[in-house]
């Protein structure tokens, strides 16, 4: 399975996002765009299909920008990953047995899982734990 560049953005948007608002707000595109070195256009285009998907909601007026809109455990990657593209996109291998065959869309099925089940939340609680630990000296 092969994420695009959108998707993959999509999902450190809606980390950003997740991460930010508290610190009076909504989110700014530009302050987004600064934080992850993509262009406000570009974050725009990903972040109107996850608005038309309820995911996140635009605040209009001074102070204005992104928020968003469910609790984040109730938004997985899954849901940012659907939103943006309607389907998971095929690796591009050409199986020549129907074993291997089966075994791609288990791998697909179980990726799919997966993904259902990580929500914001939860790699927002990851990221914090590890953020937390001792640094290791460096040799």
């Amino acid at each position: 399975m092969n994420l695009t560049r959108k998707q993959r953005y999509g999902v450190e948007l809606m980390l950003d996002i997740a991460l930010h608002e508290h610190q009076g707000g909504a989110v700014s595109t530009l302050s987004i765009a600064q934080r992850q070195a993509i262009s406000a256009s570009y974050i725009e285009q990903i972040l109107l299909p996850l608005r038309k998907a309820g995911l996140v909601k635009s605040v209009r007026g001074p102070g204005g920008g992104y928020q968003i809109c469910r609790d984040l455990e109730d938004i997985t990657v899954l849901h940012i990953i659907r939103a943006l593209e309607s389907r998971l996109t095929e690796a591009s291998v050409t199986p020549k047995k129907n074993k291997i065959q089966q075994l791609w869309a288990d791998l697909k099925t179980q990726t799919t899982e997966f993904l259902s089940t990580v929500t914001l939340r939860t790699i927002i609680q990851s990221s914090n734990k590890e953020h937390s630990l001792p640094m290791k000296k460096q040799i």
